[in-house]
């Protein structure tokens, strides 16, 4: 023992003689247990605290980050006498806007109230819901699912190749491993092993866009410029759906305009007000015309009123004119000078829709030819679309077959119909243009009947048929409609969630 010690204090191996302090080492092999379980409790607690954290972006900006968000949204929050309709899809599913929708289903004043939500994400095809509903129908529990489909969402099969990035973020790990083995790289396989296990690593790019997204929200709060008294408001005295505007000491009220297109659009409009940022009226109109707002003493000189609006509406949509602006309220009162909206926390809702023109505001002739230029352009853009082009005409006179991934449908639509849920099948529209160039051939017709035969197959199973419910100008490409498309179809998919929902044919509901 002596000559062992001697050796110790020779060969410089103790903290000690390193020049380390003894009582700070053995500290720190204190702390370390503490990290270790404090990154064991938020992994397992994950789910509880960071789905709370505001989405600072919209679903486009990071599509499989939205998805989860509102799959946890939708775990175990059905009320016992709720009926829930719950679109799912690819990207065409974006037409499908909730909130409109759900406005125009309680308007329409159900014997029971009816919840209207949404999943979808790029590239998102049969085979995943398959295996995203395996693992999440039993927490949701919807009594309809509604599928916005196009016949492109059938190409290039997920279940027959290693799984993509961008889908390995929103599979169930094991469910993926356990029936796509054969076709997993190793790489693949470690990784949802580790998604399985570990909360932290399975959402580590959620997680990191949120730590991201904050830091930018900071800085823009920090240095963005002050904001103005008023601001959202045009100068034809339409307002966006959020606006804000000085208070004389001599106003008394607020006056403003509903639009009856506005109400056709949405069933209801909810406005919230605020006075120098305190909340003082919510008020739900249901009918179109002059509102007002009785200030009630209130405010006061230098006083700032702040309008919400729960959803926009569109002149467009409804064919009043060309305008294809997001608008809320008309004033009465003489429009003030507007100045910059300030930063708000969230900066962005999932109620607002991003007003997104491939071609702008055109229409008619001006359209065709901004059309024209921009999908022949040898842009990234135009030639993604022209290849889309090319597979779509490629396959006009190819039989169909009902094989791959029109075969993962019929899997998934039977195990839905054997949890008790009705499935809607809806064909997506299609840009006439490009319609036309392949609706007659042999694949296209063929698609058409499977369709139709899947749901007469079932009475709880039902098809729609959409491809010719839009203009041309209603597109920002071949199958991609922009959002002036999709509130034209919010009544069109308010009605199929009416009838499903409450008595859906051949169907006793999952409750």
């Amino acid at each position: 023992m002596l000559e062992t010690w001697g050796v110790t204090e020779q060969g410089g191996n103790s903290a000690e003689s390193q020049g380390q302090d003894p009582v700070a080492a053995a500290s720190a092999w204190r702390v370390w247990p503490l990290v270790i379980l404090a990154l064991v409790l938020l992994d397992s607690t994950f789910n509880v605290w960071f789905w709370q954290i505001p989405k600072l972006t919209s679903s486009s900006d990071d599509y499989a980050y939205a998805f989860l968000q509102n799959i946890e949204r939708l775990r175990d929050s059905k009320e016992p006498n709720e009926k829930r309709a719950l679109a799912f899809g690819s990207s065409v599913t974006s037409i499908f806007d909730p909130f409109q929708i759900q406005g125009l289903v309680d308007a329409a004043d159900p014997p029971v109230p009816i919840e209207v939500n949404r999943i979808y994400s790029p590239g998102m095809k049969p085979s995943d819901y398959r295996l995203v509903f395996r693992s999440e129908l039993d927490r949701i529990r919807p009594d309809v699912l509604i599928a916005p489909l196009n016949f492109v969402d059938f190409r290039n099969p997920s279940f027959e190749r290693d799984v993509k990035e961008h889908s390995q973020q929103i599979l169930p790990p094991w469910e993926t491993i356990r029936e796509r083995n054969p076709y997993l790289s190793m790489t693949s396989r470690l990784e949802l092993l580790l998604a399985q296990v570990s909360n932290l690593y399975r959402y580590r790019k959620p997680l990191r866009t949120t730590l991201e997204d904050h830091a930018r929200f900071m800085l823009k709060w920090l240095t963005g410029p002050s904001p103005g008294t008023a601001y959202g408001i045009y100068s034809d005295g339409y307002t966006a759906p959020e606006f804000a505007l000085p208070i004389a000491s001599s106003d008394s009220a607020f006056e403003y305009f509903v639009d009856p297109a506005w109400i056709e659009q949405r069933g209801s409009v909810r406005l919230s007000f605020e006075i120098d940022g305190q909340g003082i009226e919510t008020a739900v109109h249901t009918t179109p015309g002059w509102k007002s707002l009785d200030f009630q003493d209130r405010g006061g000189e230098g006083a700032q009123l702040r309008v919400v609006a729960d959803g926009p509406w569109v002149a467009r949509a409804s064919n009043k004119g060309t305008d294809a602006r997001l608008l809320g309220v008309r004033l009465k009162a003489d429009v003030p000078e507007t100045g910059k909206a300030p930063v708000r926390y969230p900066p962005w809702r999932p109620q607002e829709l991003k007003p997104f023109l491939r071609m702008g505001q055109s229409v008619g002739n001006e359209f065709q030819e901004t059309w024209t230029r921009t999908m022949g352009a040898d842009t990234p853009f135009g030639r993604r679309f022209k290849k889309y082009r090319q597979d779509r005409l490629s396959m006009r006179d190819v039989p169909f077959e009902p094989v791959s991934e029109f075969d993962q449908l019929q899997q998934l639509v039977r195990e839905l119909r054997e949890q008790g849920v009705s499935v809607v099948l809806v064909n997506t529209p299609e840009s006439p243009d490009m319609l036309a160039e392949y609706e007659s051939g042999p694949f296209y017709t063929g698609y058409l009947r499977f369709m139709q035969e899947l749901a007469d197959s079932d009475p709880g199973v039902g098809f729609y048929d959409l491809r010719h419910a839009l203009p041309h100008e209603d597109f920002n490409d071949w199958h991609h409609v922009n959002y002036v498309g999709g509130i034209k179809l919010g009544p069109v998919f308010a009605k199929i969630v009416l009838e499903w929902a409450l008595d859906p044919p051949g169907n006793s509901g999952t409750d």
